[in-house]
């Protein structure tokens, strides 16, 4: 009888061990489980005409949100969060999507600290491995889109190149803990041109921040708690671009825009102009706190970003190397394969995962004091800690 118990402890121990092999070992989610589901919008402003489609440009549109557990969770594989069943030529627009945000993946193949190869990596095949992580499993359960609540929401947009899940474990940490995400894509591909670019003579003025308008009208229909918005990279330039004087914003997280970096104004203007005149000529109010996250190893504000004005900025840096995709849950797609597939960079993985983490930590943190109604300093700084 006690060796059967031994052989049982042994192999709860063992699936318990298997769990923690991935990144999910590592990411404590919350009280509910969360919740998927997807939906194609079309705005009726802009045209979009690609692979045989031509009519109001369409978003991709994928929700996370709470749901009450059960005791037999369903959880999706990566590859069930791709929409199925679409009609012609939709449909193909969405393959060619797929196939651009593939590719995209495909670079986080490299080692940390190395030149990211497109093929191989120490001999590991990076499409046997593109393959897997579509197979591997999330924490995710398909469930109808939500009725109005009081949930907060959480709007995510993608930097550039990006893709609506490239934030997988972002949309089920906060599912999970009572937010509502809203991803989705904000670009869209045509032939012969470099995946997030528009051909010349299709470029709209105002686009790109009318398309977020248009995913944040999208997202105050799911409920009546309070709105957030956190974009990485260019989705965090266009946050800035976008949001000044948005009242129905409640807070601001900026991952990283890599003009946290920048001290040469006259080089800020001539590469990132629009965000230079929202921010240096334009002098708006953004009647929101904001917290920037940016890994300058700095525990100083940033300097572009000091004067915005805001009722509260809240800078935050890491002390430790700290990769710009590591903002992104997507960058350690390999780490979630190492079950069966032991990255040759596993423990640099595993700490930038944990500093992820801590990251997210924060944003709960500060989307918490928001809530709350907690009175934020008007400019702090501090470091994110391992």
């Amino acid at each position: 009888m006690k060796k059967l118990q031994l052989i049982f402890i042994l192999l709860l121990t063992g699936i318990a061990g298997l769990k923690a092999q991935s990144y999910y070992g590592l990411l404590t989610l919350g009280n509910y489980d969360a919740g998927y589901c997807d939906t194609v919008i079309y705005d009726s402003r802009f045209t979009y005409e690609a692979y045989g489609y031509k009519g109001n440009k369409p978003a991709f549109v994928q929700v996370w949100h709470p749901v009450v557990k059960t005791g037999t969770p369903v959880y999706l594989s990566v590859g069930d969060f791709r929409m199925k069943n679409l009609p012609f030529p939709l449909s193909e627009v969405y393959s060619h999507l797929n196939a651009e945000t593939d590719t995209v993946i495909l670079r986080n193949c490299g080692l940390i600290d190395g030149e990211p190869e497109s093929t191989t990596t120490n001999n590991i095949n990076c499409y046997d491995l593109l393959e897997r992580y579509y197979r591997a499993g999330s924490q995710s359960v398909r469930a109808p889109m939500p009725v109005e609540s009081n949930f907060p929401v959480i709007v995510y947009h993608h930097g550039s190149q990006g893709s609506a899940i490239e934030n997988l474990a972002m949309a089920e940490y906060f599912a999970s803990r009572g937010y509502i995400v809203v991803s989705a894509n904000f670009h869209l591909p045509y032939p012969g041109k470099l995946f997030g670019l528009k051909p010349f003579n299709l470029l709209i003025q105002g686009e790109d921040e009318e398309s977020l308008r248009f995913i944040l009208s999208f997202a105050r229909t799911l409920s009546g708690g309070p709105l957030f918005f956190a974009g990485h990279s260019w989705g965090a330039q266009m946050g800035w671009r976008a949001l000044q004087n948005d009242s129905l914003i409640s807070g601001f997280v900026s991952l990283e825009t890599t003009l946290e970096f920048q001290d040469d104004m006259v080089k800020i203007r001539d590469y990132w102009p629009e965000v230079y005149h929202c921010i240096v000529e334009s002098q708006p109010v953004y009647p929101f706190p904001v917290l920037l996250m940016a890994a300058t190893g700095k525990g100083e504000v940033f300097r572009f970003f000091e004067k915005v004005e805001s009722p509260a900025l809240r800078f935050v840096s890491t002390r430790e190397s700290f990769e710009h995709n590591a903002y992104t849950s997507e960058f350690y797609f390999r780490y979630l394969l190492r079950d069966s597939v032991l990255p040759p960079d596993d423990a640099g993985l595993r700490d930038r995962f944990i500093l992820y983490i801590r990251h997210l930590e924060a944003m709960e943190h500060f989307f918490g004091d928001i809530r709350a109604g907690r009175t934020l300093a008007k400019k702090t700084t501090q470091y994110i800690i391992h």
